[in-house]
């Protein structure tokens, strides 16, 4: 069994918690979830469900969809051969956790709105355990192909980093961390390729999806198929921009701004918590101390589908961009 160990540094609060519902912790089920949801949003070229076709009385698999090979990957029930566990552990070692109390709406004044979180600065290490020649097959046509092995499994888990965090607010900046090494109990010579561009993150997302393409000379990355997945969120674009210390003041301030201005029209762009969740299709996240990355997500139809303005959503990025 090899052991791969990300060790992590937080870059801006992190608001999750434990059993309790109000210690901060960091959970194994938080960060699998993460990229769960990271390896979906990669994936946009996928139909969501398996093609198969009948021949000779016998249902033959054409191909995996997306929550077949979901279930393959991380465990679950329903997929092609029924309950699945996950092709992969996971645990958590907390290093250096720095607790302290910051506001989860950095704008607002009120001292009283102030949470428990996991302050920036703390370290912790995840490891995730594989097989020996770690590989996820399903058979297609009757023939075993392979959809998940070790390298998309690493650079899984550095998009999730690059693009994401953990916790509440976490499309608000707010959770994010950075891998700041990497090593392999079965591997003296691993070397981890470091995040520390576009360029970089292009190539991590062509690791798990071959449709990404890098517009160097417009700064950005995009997904080149216009996508079968209509029930799921998935990578549309991603952006770098410089941080600065008030960028997550700058963000909620912004947020307040144009939803006070745009009203349903904001809702419909940017997410609401209400009349149904509908999730924000703009990720923002600290990609490293000095840079923010953007990402954004298709718009998953909702009732409010006839108000979504993409020229809004370009004005809103360019503001922290």
């Amino acid at each position: 069994m090899e052991t791969i160990t990300f060790h992590c540094k937080v870059i801006t609060p992190m608001f999750l918690a434990g059993a309790d519902g109000q210690t901060p912790e960091l959970r194994a089920p938080s960060i699998k979830g993460a990229m769960r949801f990271w390896w979906r949003a990669v994936n946009g070229h996928l139909g969501v469900e398996s093609e198969v076709k009948k021949e000779n009385k016998r249902t033959i698999l054409v191909s995996a969809g997306l929550r077949d090979q979901e279930v393959s990957i991380f465990g679950g029930t329903g997929g092609l051969e029924g309950e699945r566990r996950s092709s992969f552990s996971m645990a958590v070692i907390p290093r250096d956790i720095q607790k302290s109390e910051k506001k989860l709406v950095p704008h607002k004044q009120e001292r009283w709105l102030k949470t428990e979180c996991i302050a920036p600065g703390s370290t912790f290490d995840i490891v995730l355990r594989i097989p020996p020649k770690y590989s996820v097959k399903t058979k297609v046509y009757g023939s075993d192909q392979e959809i998940f092995d070790r390298s998309k499994l690493i650079a899984l888990f550095q998009v999730f980093a690059a693009l994401g965090g953990l916790g509440k607010r976490v499309r608000r900046g707010m959770g994010a961390f950075v891998i700041t090494s990497a090593t392999s109990s079965a591997d003296e010579q691993f070397l981890l390729q470091g995040v520390n561009s576009l360029k970089d993150i292009h190539h991590v997302v062509s690791v798990l999806s071959p449709y990404f393409v890098f517009k160097e000379e417009n700064n950005f990355i995009y997904h080149q198929y216009s996508g079968r997945m209509d029930k799921y969120p998935w990578i549309q674009k991603i952006q770098l921009g410089e941080n600065r210390k008030s960028f997550l003041q700058d963000l909620s301030q912004l947020t307040h701004d144009f939803k006070k201005e745009f009203g349903r029209q904001y809702e419909a762009n940017f997410g609401h918590a209400f009349r149904g969740r509908f999730a924000s299709p703009l990720f923002f996240s600290a990609f490293s101390e000095e840079k923010i990355v953007v990402t954004t997500l298709n718009a998953v139809p909702n009732r409010d589908n006839h108000l979504i303005d993409l020229n809004l959503q370009a004005k809103f990025k360019d503001q922290i961009l």
